[in-house]
C-alpha cells in the first residue's frame, strides 16, 4: 500500500496553490505523526497508542494510517484498521491551521479506497458526545448514527 497523492490546496490571499501530499505512513515517521495526534485531545489518542505497538501494526497489516504533508509539515493524519469484515476509522486528526480545506474529506477518502479494494463495505467510528463539529464533518462523510445501538468498550 505505498501510495501517494499529491493535491493542490488554494491557501494564500494571492490565489496561489500549494501542494499537500497523502501517503501511507512509512515505518521511519511513526514517531512524528505519534507527536501530532498527541497534541490534539478530543481525538483521545491514548498512552497505550505508542510508536512500538504502531509499528508492529503496520507489519502485521491491522493498521491503515494516511498522512497528509505540506513539505516536511504533517497537516493531517487518519489512523484506521479492519476488524472482520468491518472497517473502523479510530482517529482523524488536522491541524487547527489547515481545517476547512479539503483535508479531511481526502484522508476519509484513501482510508474508504483502502478498505474497498480488500472487500470491506461497511465502516464505524465514535464520536464522542462532547464533540459536535466532529459529528458534523462524519454526518457530511456519509456517516450515520445507529439507532438502538449503544457502544461499549474497555481498555485491556
Amino acid at each position: 500500500m505505498d501510495i501517494q497523492k499529491d493535491f493542490l490546496l488554494n491557501l494564500a490571499s494571492d490565489g496561489s496553490d500549494e501542494l499537500v501530499t497523502i501517503e501511507s505512513l512509512a515505518e521511519n515517521k511513526v514517531s512524528a505523526v505519534v507527536r501530532f495526534m498527541e497534541v490534539f485531545p478530543e481525538i483521545h489518542f491514548c498512552d497505550w497508542e505508542d510508536e512500538r505497538l504502531l509499528v508492529k501494526s503496520l507489519h502485521d497489516r491491522s493498521l491503515v494510517c494516511f498522512v497528509a504533508w505540506f513539505g516536511d509539515t504533517i497537516v493531517g493524519a487518519i489512523f484506521a484498521g479492519a476488524m472482520g469484515l468491518r472497517g473502523t476509522i479510530n482517529h482523524l486528526a488536522v491541524d487547527k491551521h489547515w481545517q476547512r480545506r479539503g483535508i479531511g474529506e481526502r484522508l476519509v477518502a484513501e482510508v474508504v479506497r483502502h478498505f474497498r479494494s480488500v472487500g470491506i463495505r461497511r465502516l464505524f467510528l465514535f464520536v464522542v458526545s462532547e464533540q459536535p463539529i466532529a459529528a458534523l464533518f462524519w454526518n457530511r462523510m456519509g456517516f450515520d448514527v445507529m439507532a438502538g445501538e449503544v457502544t461499549m468498550e474497555r481498555d485491556i
